[in-house]
């Protein structure tokens, strides 16, 4: 019954430190998506507001 309960906690430490990886995996790929977003975002931000004063100084 030892080795059984060995296998075990060797089976949990894996599945533990897989998900470790992937936690840590993730949060640097969601940076880098959440980054881009902003950055999307800043840029259409800025279109408006110049389209914005353009349109009004050809009135």
């Amino acid at each position: 019954m030892n080795a059984l309960s060995e296998a075990a906690a060797s089976t949990m430490s894996g599945i533990t430190t897989a998900i470790t990886t992937a936690t840590a995996d993730l949060g640097a790929e969601g940076l880098k998506i959440i980054t881009a977003a902003v950055g999307i975002g800043v840029i259409f931000w800025g279109g408006k507001l110049l389209w914005t004063k353009f349109k009004s100084m050809a009135k």
